[in-house]
């Protein structure tokens, strides 16, 4: 997703929900995502993988947005193969 992107639904939800949208409510948890956002890219989405009995990948997706999941049929199929 594109920063601007992020920025604007970071900003719309914050004008809904002040800053329960972004911070737990618990302190452990709280901290833990202050630190993240200080140290971490939070911009990584994420994939879907299949492996092979031996623990080899036979078939990655990475997620280049939040919406871009790997679809169900196309996970289905390589699965079938």
């Amino acid at each position: 997703m594109a920063k601007w992107k992020l920025l604007a639904l970071a900003g719309k939800a914050f004008l809904k929900g002040g800053k329960k949208a972004f911070l737990p409510e618990d302190e452990g948890q709280k901290k833990v995502v202050q630190k993240s956002l200080k140290t971490q890219d939070v911009y990584i989405q994420g994939g879907s993988w299949i492996f092979d009995e031996n623990g080899e990948i036979i078939w990655s997706h990475i997620d280049e947005s939040p919406e871009d999941h790997a679809p169900i049929e196309k996970l289905l199929e390589q699965l079938n193969k």
